[in-house]
């Protein structure tokens, strides 16, 4: 007789991200559905997605190390966390592991086991697998997964045949209350979701908007996040003599009203793999531009002109002119914003689970 799918592990470093973002709703949902879920993270982060009663969080206990740490301890930490995940992996079904260093971690330590193994890549691989290592890495251990999960054709084309021939592209999904949001937008009120870091390229937003705000005085920009560049993001806000229109607004768990007042969402990042953020903007039914970053998740989202608006990377002048076009352009940007909304009916929940279960069932049953 044929095992049945029961005990599901999503595996992730912190629960503070956007990938981590994915990992809490998906967990939710196979709990939802019937299923065992445990999320295992690597250590407790700042801030962290809240979850459900009925699915289990454990972080790994082994103290971390600095630097400072003798080798020794260290490798007797490093073996002790490698064993504590080996003891979940071998006590689920399927495992699904982000980012990484997780996704190396998870196929190495189950190694003899019967557990499935699924890996997610949700950045640009040339990023997340960089130089000579990063190439190892992709080419030689990440194929011995049982599965992977890209977000987008580009990401997935860049790895070894054997890796692509057992993965899939697929969704985030978004969650019923962005589709559900009442908009009453502000005029001149546009607003940034994401870390304060350096692949959001903030400052080239902050930049675009000061070149208008002289002819466009109305305008306001709202960055909603935190991270280790906020104290230089600052500085260049005070640089460029934008404090009364650029507000750094910090964490937020419900960003639903700054969906419901915003004119337009930007997404102003260098590179994203498919930006939760920008998927929720669309829901919401926000006009929206993006960057056209690599790998190629803005554009697999946004059909240019129609649905939203795509812009080079790093170019401060086209996104200066594109924010232009929606603010001064109402009734066009109503009509991109009501086909974002359908356009956004491919991320619904129920859909998006279906998606994800029937692959997951897929591999635990080759």
């Amino acid at each position: 007789m044929a095992r049945e799918l029961k005990r599901i592990m999503f595996y992730v470093d912190t629960l503070g991200g956007g990938a981590e973002r994915v990992i809490t709703n998906l967990a939710s949902k196979f709990a939802a559905h019937g299923y065992e879920v445990l999320i295992r993270t690597t250590v407790k982060s700042a801030v962290e997605y809240k979850i459900p009663d009925n699915v289990k969080l454990t972080v790994l206990q082994a103290q971390m190390s600095t630097r400072e740490t003798p080798l020794f301890i260290r490798i007797k930490r490093k073996f002790a966390r490698f064993l504590e995940v080996r003891r979940d992996i071998k006590a689920h079904d399927i495992v699904l592991s982000l980012m990484n260093g997780c996704n190396r971690r998870a196929i190495l330590a189950a190694i003899g086991l019967k557990t499935k193994i699924i890996i997610s890549v949700r950045n640009d691989p040339k990023i997340e697998y960089p130089g000579f290592k990063g190439w190892l890495y992709s080419r030689l251990l990440l194929p011995f997964a049982d599965g992977c999960v890209f977000q987008t054709q580009d990401a997935k084309s860049w790895f070894t045949k054997k890796l692509q021939d057992k993965s899939v592209v697929l969704f985030n999904e978004v969650k019923p209350e962005f589709f559900n949001i009442k908009r009453e937008p502000v005029k001149g009120e546009i607003i940034n979701i994401g870390r304060l870091d350096p692949q959001k390229n903030q400052k080239m937003l902050i930049k675009a908007v000061s070149m208008l705000h002289e002819k466009y005085p109305d305008l306001k920009l709202k960055i909603y996040g935190e991270g280790p560049l906020r104290s230089e993001i600052e500085d260049y806000i005070k640089s460029l003599n934008a404090e009364s229109f650029v507000k750094l607004m910090g964490w937020t768990h419900d960003i639903g009203d700054a969906f419901a007042r915003a004119e337009m969402f930007i997404l102003s990042s260098d590179f994203e793999g498919v930006s939760n953020a920008l998927m929720e903007a669309l829901a919401a039914g926000v006009p929206s531009i993006s960057t056209d970053c690599p790998p190629g998740g803005s554009k697999m989202l946004i059909d240019n002109m129609k649905d939203g608006m795509l812009v080079p990377v790093g170019d401060a002048d086209a996104l200066a002119q594109a924010i232009e076009f929606l603010h001064a352009n109402p009734d066009k940007a109503k009509l991109i914003g009501e086909n974002a909304k359908k356009r956004a009916q491919n991320f619904e929940p129920e859909k998006v689970f279906k998606d994800w279960e029937n692959y997951f069932i897929k591999i635990f049953n080759n």
